[in-house]
């Protein structure tokens, strides 16, 4: 699984690998060392997004947070921004001819 970390005002994504959904704390914290800590974090409604650890974080870090309601994806406008760059990594996979396992790293 992936972690997708879409910035609105700039449109920098960054890709973080996870293998459970409870890893989101690890990629935020990572994200955040990394760019600094956003204004807001959006999300999709998810619960690890939402668990009392991350809201811990969250307020530590100033960070406010909203989530879209469920099946209402329009709402979260990372999840537009997802279309195109999973379209463009499928292009670039069929391009280059790449074994499904390296789906991770052309997504980096």
């Amino acid at each position: 699984m992936a972690q997708l970390v879409i910035g609105h005002k700039w449109l920098v994504a960054d890709a973080h690998g996870v293998k459970t959904d409870a890893a989101f704390m690890n990629t935020l914290e990572d994200n955040t060392r990394l760019r600094g800590a956003m204004d807001k974090l959006i999300s999709d409604g998810a619960q690890a997004k939402l668990s009392n650890r991350a809201k811990d974080v969250l307020r530590a870090l100033c960070i406010d947070k909203w989530h879209s309601e469920a099946h209402h994806q329009h709402q979260n406008f990372a999840e537009h921004h997802w279309c195109h760059i999973k379209k463009n990594v499928e292009w670039l996979m069929n391009l280059r001819n790449c074994p499904p396992e390296v789906w991770l790293l052309a997504l980096q």
